[in-house]
């Protein structure tokens, strides 16, 4: 537990931060003052040498309180004594040793000494180079990446064919807000080059853009470093983050304390919850959550799968049996031959039942048949007759007998030559009997003409 003291070689800091607190009117007076001194080449302050500080000590008990002692230059000087306490400032020489917070302005410290290091080096190797100088020879190539969840957006895509392989494996892209392709192209070109310039007019989505990129790059646990001209734009961009991960930003504006107390508030958060965290449940958490998204993924491969076979359905032409013609083409002259089509009077919708229920084979193979089948399509499911079933010669030959006869008759009744019915008498009542009986003959004969037209045509289809 012991303290090592030693000296360091910094130049002296002046500490008034009582004085602020009390807002001393002549406290920038002093400052000034006192910088002027610190900063001349001669200057060298030592606890072993009073002139060295003298002047700023005295000249700190006549700007800071007109009432104000310099004590050793007080009657009542003893070296080495402390004064007593008074209502009067006391200002002494006296070195004392204490434990005090860091100072406050070493963030602006850091940033000076930066700037003189900047200013008085060559610019280092890497990104802060490719963003100050003009770059030299060819834009080298860049391979393509492959993100993961990303939807086809053109035909000529690999997306587009189920079939195409995968060349390297995809990476996670992790951007919780709504995206478009101009911000993954922003994260492909980091992948690959040291530095990217943006531009965009006011309201074409910067910040939200930006904001994407932190998160993507948090995800990843890398650390990122936003600087602005106005304190706005900062406070603008962690509104956008997410509420989840807004606790580990921290942003360094005009007043160190508002960013001090902001580092403070974040270090506090995640201490917290690094020392309440259960490792064990949150493995199993993030593999739950690692399968969930992987399903995701690939439900969203089977989509865009989907969507490629209905977009090449709609660029593919027809087949040339019916035009080979663009699907749009096709299209309009069904509109424009709408009255040939009348006929089919189904409305069709998305409903299940609209559903066809037979694929694009059962059609080649309907066609294929249909043009088998030519001018015999009337014969299709008529039974081909056995040996057994045909009519034998006197069958024939009473069917050739029975044809003349209705030859016979059918030309008498278009000729009107039947004679007119006389006063019905005992010979006419037979002879309308006959008639009748005729008539009735007639028509059975017309029946069985019928059928030996169908048996003719079954014997025709039989030697075809």
């Amino acid at each position: 537990m012991a303290l090592r003291i030693r000296p360091r070689e910094i130049p002296p800091i002046l500490e008034t931060d009582p004085f602020v607190a009390m807002e001393n009117a002549g406290l920038p007076t002093f400052e000034k003052a006192a910088r002027t001194i610190l900063d001349q080449p001669d200057s060298h302050v030592t606890p072993f040498d009073e002139a060295g500080f003298e002047q700023i000590l005295s000249g700190a008990a006549g700007t800071l309180d007109r009432h104000a002692r310099y004590w050793p230059r007080d009657t009542g000087f003893e070296p080495g004594k402390i004064p007593p306490g008074s209502d009067v400032l006391t200002v002494t020489n006296t070195w004392v040793v204490f434990a005090r917070r860091k100072g406050t302005n070493f963030l602006l410290d850091d940033v000076r000494r930066l700037k003189e290091k900047v200013e008085s080096a060559e610019v280092p190797d890497g990104a802060p180079k490719v963003l100050v100088e003009d770059a030299e020879g060819a834009v080298p190539p860049r391979t393509p990446r492959e993100w993961r969840g990303l939807s086809s957006t053109s035909v000529g895509g690999s997306a587009w064919s189920s079939d195409a392989p995968t060349t390297m494996a995809a990476s996670e892209l992790y951007f919780p807000k709504p995206f478009n392709a101009e911000q993954v192209q922003i994260i492909d070109r980091l992948e690959h080059s040291l530095g990217v310039v943006v531009q965009g007019p006011p309201g074409t989505g910067k910040t939200h853009t930006i904001a994407n990129v932190i998160c993507h790059y948090l995800a990843e646990g890398k650390r990122v470093l936003v600087t602005s001209k106005g304190e706005s734009a900062l406070s603008v961009l962690k509104d956008q983050l997410p509420v989840p991960i807004q606790h580990l930003t921290v942003s360094l504006l005009t007043s160190e304390r508002d960013g001090l107390k902001q580092l403070e508030q974040s270090v506090s958060k995640i201490t917290t919850e690094i020392t309440t965290l259960n490792s064990t449940y949150t493995k199993q958490q993030i593999d739950i959550l690692r399968s969930r998204i992987d399903q995701i993924h690939q439900r969203i491969r089977g989509i865009d799968r989907e969507l490629a076979g209905w977009a090449k359905r709609n660029i593919d032409p027809a087949p040339a049996s019916i035009g080979a013609m663009q699907p749009t083409e096709l299209a309009l002259e069904v509109v424009e031959a709408t009255s040939r089509f009348e006929w089919f009077t189904d409305e069709l919708d998305s409903r299940q039942k609209c559903e066809p229920v037979f694929t694009r084979a059962d059609i080649s193979s309907l066609k294929e048949a249909r043009s088998l089948a030519g001018s015999r399509l009337c014969y299709l499911g008529v039974p081909i007759p056995t040996e057994s079933q045909l009519p034998t010669s006197a069958e024939m030959g009473e069917l050739h007998r029975l044809l003349v006869e209705f030859d016979a008759l059918t030309s008498t009744l278009d000729e009107k030559s039947i004679p007119r019915l006389r006063a019905p008498t005992r010979e006419d009542l037979e002879d309308s009997s006959r008639l009748k009986a005729l008539l009735e003959r007639a028509e059975g004969v017309a029946a069985t003409l019928r059928e030996c037209a169908a048996i003719r045509r079954r014997l025709a289809a039989c030697r075809t």
